[in-house]
């Protein structure tokens, strides 16, 4: 908040009116002012010498006066912000706490100095093109507006609004400067401005109200009319409280900002706007413009926002209704999405729309209004802007350069930030189930409910919630969707149990896929245990025709196509076949098969596997259906003397003839897999992959 103590810093009108008449040319400009309560009007520039004028009057609530301001024709400097100008003796760069002054090569020394807005001077440093280095430095400097004075050869003076964002500020001076424009100037010279710039300050006689500060480049003669309304700090438009939401620890106005000040407008000039969706605002004045205790928002505070929201965060931000429906010209616009949000932490985003500058850097170019019931932007501290579209469901942010001359809504945040602990899920068997939150959350209020739940895997259960550590309290630690009540960080386990009469196995990951360890074994119409034999069934899992295959996996799996299995093969072993079956082949004991002597497994011709990866691949064989020439048989199972094959179905018919399918091999006889297509009528081996 801008408080100005005037006793014992302003000079009497008079005396600052005759001095003023000593510098400056005897025109004048009349700026009637109004204002809705009794209030102090100041003036403040800075002068050929570098020093600061000031001019002040009490106005009556609700009652015109006019200031007269001396109308200058003087000598300066002009200064040249984000949009460039030609023939200027000096540049001068401010952004995010960074202000680069670059001067001609002739520049020799200059001297910087800031002023805040009640005239007290900040810093004052002199700087020489000499110097290898012109750096200026200080640290915590308050957020506000000050004057910023470059004074040159021969009293020549830049002076210029500077508004900061709080915090550290850098000031570097550039000497000898490759602009040709620049260059080509013999020194900082006098060049003639028709009016300089007053920085006007109105603060309410009474405390209780925000103060009005904002530039003005007055003319000579009679001046528009200045309504000012200072609010009171307590509300926004004296009607109460703001009303807001605390989302991640932050509270944020579940609203636009509703306050007229100038260097504001509603959209399209149309009331109503301001009313459903809150004024627009240039950066500077947005800086300013938030109540006492509450300030513009960060990049910070909005990429925490985004953090606490999660996945699709404008569709969870934005409001559940005024955004602009659109179609999917890809398909011919049949399909037709609606912009709308499901607003799950009521912030309400509304399509605001701006009053966006059309042109490109160097350029000259119009305003115009654009955007509403399309899209929504908000300044941000960070001299840049964050934004959601309605067709998008990200929350994007500006670029560094945006003109800030540009109006956007504001959301305010409020000074004060919450502790904040985070949650961690953890599992006590990693291959048993998932959770949600998979991993962690974090941004959580102390006493803040957080939903958790567990879904086990195939062929496992949920059994409980525990807590490892920290401080929470788990609603229903026996119910696989429950509530954990956070006091502080902590950390739950997701208890799973795996079945033991599960005709799964166990399942592994590979290739960043979960795979069944087992055949399965899932009693159908159109399947077979080899030899008929229920035995072979619990060993080998049944043999299944591809139409069967199809479908038979269990509820959140699948029968693999050839790009699952292309994959299992290439991280089995670096490469497709035929270099891969004897790592994906089961364990053999060779002593146990020694002592049996007899043939089991993949013993055919001493070829063993390893496993490496748990997929306990045994050769089930499989069921030919017959055909005209033959009836129907078993081959290939490890148990008889046709032994040993493996055979899978894949998800993929054949591109040769849509009768058969592409299927998996792998030889007992040789250490591959190989990848072939046989008709679908025939019964195979199925292994299922996590859909």
């Amino acid at each position: 908040m801008w408080r100005f103590n005037w006793q014992g810093l302003m000079l009497s009108l008079t005396a600052v009116v005759a001095f003023a008449w000593g510098a400056w040319a005897q025109d004048s400009a009349y700026v009637p002012f109004k204002v809705n309560v009794a209030a102090t009007v100041l003036a403040m520039t800075i002068d050929n010498a570098g020093g600061i004028a000031h001019i002040q009057m009490e106005v009556m609530a609700n009652v015109t006066d006019t200031l007269r301001l001396p109308f200058l024709k003087t000598d300066g400097v002009r200064y040249i912000g984000t949009q460039r100008q030609t023939n200027a003796p000096a540049i001068v760069h401010n952004r995010a706490g960074k202000i680069t002054i670059n001067l001609p090569e002739q520049s020799q020394n200059v001297e910087i100095a800031l002023y805040s807005v009640n005239g007290k001077r900040i810093l004052r440093q002199k700087v020489s093109a000499t110097n290898a280095v012109n750096n200026i430095m200080r640290r915590n400097i308050a957020i506000g507006v000050y004057l910023l004075s470059v004074k040159g050869t021969g009293g020549n003076t830049l002076s210029l609004r500077i508004t900061h964002g709080g915090g550290g500020l850098d000031i570097n001076v550039a000497f000898g400067s490759r602009n040709e424009n620049l260059s080509a100037i013999s020194q900082m010279t006098k060049k003639t401005v028709d009016a300089m710039e007053w920085m006007i300050a109105v603060s309410a006689v009474t405390a209780g109200y925000k103060d009005s500060v904002y530039m003005l480049r007055p003319i000579a003669g009679t001046n528009a009319l200045q309504n000012i309304t200072l609010r009171e700090e307590s509300s926004g438009s004296g009607n109460g409280s703001y009303e807001s939401v605390v989302i991640g620890g932050t509270r944020w106005m579940k609203k636009n900002l509703n306050i007229a000040t100038a260097n504001s407008l509603c959209y399209e000039n149309n009331p109503d706007s301001c009313a459903k969706y809150g004024r627009l605002y240039d950066w500077e004045t947005a800086l300013i413009v938030c109540p006492n205790g509450w300030h513009l928002a960060t990049n910070q505070e909005w990429d925490r926002l985004v953090a606490t929201v999660g996945d699709m965060p404008s569709d969870k931000l934005k409001s559940k209704s005024g955004w602009n429906g659109w179609r999917d010209y890809y398909q011919n616009g049949s399909v037709y999405y609606s912009g709308n949000g499901t607003d799950d932490f009521g912030f309400s985003a509304l399509p605001s729309g701006g009053y966006v500058w059309s042109g490109l850097f160097g350029t000259n170019a119009d305003f115009y209004f654009d955007g509403n019931g399309t899209h929504a932007a908000w300044w941000t501290s960070d001299f840049n802007f964050r934004i959601m579209y309605y067709d998008s469901v990200g929350v994007g942010r500006g670029r560094d350069n945006v003109n800030l001359s540009q109006k956007f809504p504001v959301r305010c945040v409020n000074d004060t930030t919450l502790p904040t602990y985070t949650l961690t899920v953890e599992k006590n068997y990693m291959a048993s189930g998932s959770t949600n939150p998979a991993n962690s959350q974090s941004y959580i209020i102390a006493g803040q409910q957080v939903s958790i739940s567990a879904m086990p895997k195939i062929g496992c259960s949920f059994v409980n919630w525990t807590i490892t550590s920290g401080s929470g309290t788990i609603a229903n630690a026996n119910s696989a969707s429950t509530t954990v009540t956070v006091n502080g960080n902590v950390t739950v386990k997701a208890n799973f149990t795996q079945n033991s009469t599960s005709d799964y196995g166990e399942f592994v990951m590979i290739g960043g896929k979960w795979w069944m360890s087992k055949n399965l074994n899932i009693d159908t119409e159109n399947s077979w245990c080899y030899n008929n034999n229920p035995e072979n069934c619990k060993k080998y899992g049944r043999l299944y025709r591809w139409q069967e295959a199809m479908t038979v996996c269990p509820a959140g799996w699948k029968l693999p196509d050839t790009t699952d299995w292309h994959g299992l093969v290439t991280v089995a072993a670096g490469t497709l076949p035929p270099d891969s079956g004897n790592v994906l082949r089961t364990v053999i004991d060779a002593k146990a098969v020694m002592k049996l002597g007899a043939k089991n497994d993949w013993t055919w011709q001493h070829i063993i596997g390893t496993d490496n990866y748990g997929f306990s691949a045994l050769p089930g064989g499989w069921w030919f259906s017959g055909d005209y020439y033959q009836d129907a048989y078993f081959e290939g199972a490890g148990i008889d003397n046709s032994c040993c094959h493996g055979y899978w179905w894949t998800a993929t018919t054949s591109t040769w003839n849509d009768s058969h399918a592409y299927y998996w091999h792998m030889d007992g006889s040789k250490e591959e897999l190989k990848e072939t297509y046989k008709s679908k009528s025939n019964g195979m081996s199925v292994r299922c992959v996590q859909d």
